[in-house]
């Protein structure tokens, strides 16, 4: 499980950062590269059913180990893209970056012999070299992904409401025009802040909501 959420942490840093850049990559985006990162991960489900009951049941050899490989996490980012109607090939990216965010996190640990798993099946037998830079029972590893992700929410809130509070000083400004200058003045200051602020707050604030970027010929 630790495993798991440190999996899922490490997309939604990345992503979440890159949203305070690219307007289009909204939450939907974000959640979908982090439902990727779980993809590898499914392997775990050994645990429940061993290779041993599918492979009798089968009567061919059987393993869990391709899904935890850049060949199988494209077959079933491929499979679960499938069940979509639209933007399909957006989320089939964002499927396949989580997924890939995993694999590369699952390099950088320790192996007996310096070497990570097949992660290139089918297309190579090459085992990457790994730095071995932690071990999976390490918690240190999981504590820092969870400091590293509440540090970035608590900066993605902290953006939000300074253009929360940028679009609200600009109306009560527009609010006053109207009340005390004239009409002409008015309609100037209007399209002004229009075009400086408030189209700019209103787009950054309601970032979630935005859809018609996201649209696409599929």
């Amino acid at each position: 499980m630790a495993v798991l959420l440190t999996h899922i942490l490490v997309p939604y840093v990345i992503l979440t950062v890159a949203g305070w850049q690219f307007n289009w990559l909204t939450k939907r985006w974000i959640a979908i590269g982090m439902a990727g990162a779980a993809i590898p991960d499914l392997m775990k489900i050994q645990i429940l059913l061993d290779d041993n009951v599918i492979e009798s049941i089968l009567g061919i050899p059987f393993s869990y180990a391709p899904i935890s490989s850049l060949g199988g996490v494209l077959l079933i980012a491929g499979g679960i893209t499938v069940f979509f109607e639209t933007q399909r090939r957006r989320i089939f990216s964002f499927l396949l970056f989580g997924a890939l965010s995993s694999l590369v996190v699952d390099g950088l640990r320790v192996f007996a012999d310096g070497r990570s798993e097949f992660w290139l099946y089918p297309f190579s037998w090459w085992r990457p070299p790994t730095p071995s830079l932690y071990v999976t029972s390490d918690v240190r590893v999981l504590l820092t992904a969870i400091l590293v992700s509440a540090v970035v929410f608590v900066l993605d809130r902290s953006n939000r409401m300074m253009w929360l509070r940028n679009w609200w000083m600009c109306t009560l400004h527009l609010a006053w025009s109207l009340a005390t200058e004239p009409k002409m003045t008015v309609l100037s200051q209007i399209s002004r802040y229009r075009r400086e602020r408030i189209v700019t707050g209103a787009n950054r604030l309601y970032k979630p909501h935005v859809h018609h970027a996201d649209h696409e010929v599929t």
